[in-house]
């Protein structure tokens, strides 16, 4: 994959995403996640940049196992990273209610689905 299609992909599923939230957010109930929202997408565009790029210069290699232990290493840091961006938006704005988890996962979801297939493009065509 080269840069021009990550991009275009991903300037895709950001716009979908987006369009997610902003339909959410018609939600009474998922109003109030607003803030965690757009900075779960913000969140997931800078991964999937730094994540192309990390996995485009590795993906160049001839030891293809460096490159699986860099996917789990990712994937590891990035559940990591979602539980304590859940985290903080939890202690900081404390929501008495769990429905700022629907838009969460739903973007989790899209963003995880676009970097395994990036990957596995990368892997296949590094």
């Amino acid at each position: 994959m080269n840069s021009k299609q990550f991009y275009t992909k991903l300037g895709a599923v950001t716009l979908f995403s987006s369009l997610l939230v902003f339909l959410l957010n018609f939600n009474v109930l998922i109003q109030n996640a607003q803030v965690l929202s757009w900075a779960t997408i913000s969140f997931f565009v800078i991964l999937s940049v730094g994540i192309f790029v990390m996995g485009s210069i590795i993906a160049k290699q001839k030891n293809k196992n460096t490159f699986t232990s860099v996917i789990l290493f990712v994937m590891i840091t990035k559940m990591f990273l979602c539980i304590l961006l859940v985290a903080i938006y939890s202690k900081v704005q404390k929501p008495t209610d769990n429905y700022f988890l629907i838009p969460f996962f739903s973007i989790y979801l899209i963003y995880t689905i676009f970097e395994v297939h990036l990957m596995t493009r990368l892997g296949k065509h590094g």
